[in-house]
């Protein structure tokens, strides 16, 4: 018995697709609406905070 998987291959490259549309749309009103100025600040703050972070590391033994 042969199993057609075109439907399942089309539905995932459709999802695919759609994810990385979603991503452009909002990147492009982010910078058309001049909100990309403060999702840039908030990245930056994020990133700051996990850098900032200081893993709790403990050696068994020691």
């Amino acid at each position: 018995m042969k199993t057609n998987k075109k439907g399942t291959e089309l539905s995932l490259n459709m999802i695919i697709v759609l994810a990385i549309l979603i991503v452009v749309l909002i990147v492009a009103i982010l910078f058309i609406t001049g909100g990309f100025e403060d999702f840039a600040k908030k990245l930056t703050g994020m990133r700051e905070m996990v850098w900032s972070a200081k893993p709790n590391i403990t050696l068994s033994g020691k």
